[in-house]
C-alpha cells in the first residue's frame, strides 16, 4: 500500500509525493532515531528562560545582519501574506471559515484528480483573500537578509506574535542561514510558561535547535 502528499498552488507546479505505507524501520534508521532523541533531550534540558519581544528580534536582525523590509506591493510579500492570513485565521478565528470551500485529498492521484485538488486550494485562497482587514486584523511584515544571490526571509506578524524564518540557496549559504535561524530563535527565547506548558513557541525553538 502507498499513501501520498500533494503540494500545489495556482502560482506554481503541483508535486505529488508517494511513499510506502507501514514501511519497517531499518537498523540504521533506528540508530539515527536513538541518537536524535538523545540530542533532543540534551537540548531540551539546556533551554532556559530568556524571552525577547518580536520587535526586539527584528531590531536585532536589522542591527547585526542588515535585514531590510520587503515592500508590501511585491509578489513575495503578497504570496506570503495570503498564506499566513489563512494559517492565522484557522488558528485564531476558525469561525470565519465556516462557509469556506472544502479541500479533500483525492482518493486517486490521476492528473484530473490533482487538478481538482489544486482548484479547491485556489478556491480557499480566494475565499481568505476576500475576508476584510477590519474583520481579521494583521500586522504582517517580511524582512530579508541577503548573502550575494541567496536570501533569508524573516516573516513576522506583531499582532499575533507569528515568527518564522525561511531560506534557500547553495550549501554554503544554507549553513550560514542555519546559524542565523538558530541565533534568532534563541534570541526570541521562551518564557517559563512556555517551558512548563511546552507551547508552540517552545516546540519551535526546540525544533530549530535540533536541526
Amino acid at each position: 500500500m502507498e499513501n501520498a502528499t500533494i503540494i500545489g498552488g495556482a502560482d506554481g507546479p503541483t508535486s505529488v509525493f508517494v511513499r510506502e505505507k507501514n514501511r519497517k524501520k531499518t537498523f540504521r534508521k533506528k540508530i539515527n532515531d536513538y541518537f536524535f532523541n538523545k540530542k533532543r533531550k540534551r537540548i531540551s534540558s539546556s533551554i532556559t528562560v530568556n524571552p525577547h519581544t518580536l520587535e526586539e528580534v527584528i531590531a536585532y536582525a536589522k542591527a547585526k545582519y542588515a535585514a531590510m523590509e520587503t515592500e508590501q506591493d511585491s509578489d513575495k510579500y503578497q504570496e506570503n501574506f495570503l498564506s499566513a492570513k489563512e494559517w492565522m485565521i484557522r488558528t485564531h478565528a476558525p469561525e470565519l471559515l465556516c462557509d469556506c470551500p472544502n479541500v479533500s485529498v483525492p482518493a486517486t492521484f490521476s492528473e484530473e484528480a490533482v487538478r481538482e485538488f489544486v482548484n479547491q486550494t485556489e478556491a480557499v485562497r480566494n475565499y481568505v483573500k476576500q475576508i476584510p482587514e477590519e474583520t481579521f486584523q494583521m500586522d504582517f511584515h517580511i524582512y530579508e537578509i541577503r548573502n550575494n544571490d541567496a536570501a533569508c526571509d524573516i516573516v513576522a506578524d506583531f499582532r499575533w506574535d507569528f515568527f518564522s524564518v525561511s531560506y534557500a540557496g547553495e550549501k554554503k549559504d544554507i549553513k550560514g542561514f542555519d546559524r542565523i535561524n538558530k541565533e534568532l530563535h534563541t534570541f526570541y527565547g521562551v518564557t517559563e510558561t512556555d517551558i512548563v506548558n511546552r507551547t508552540k513557541r517552545y516546540s519551535k525553538l526546540l525544533e530549530v535547535l535540533c536541526r
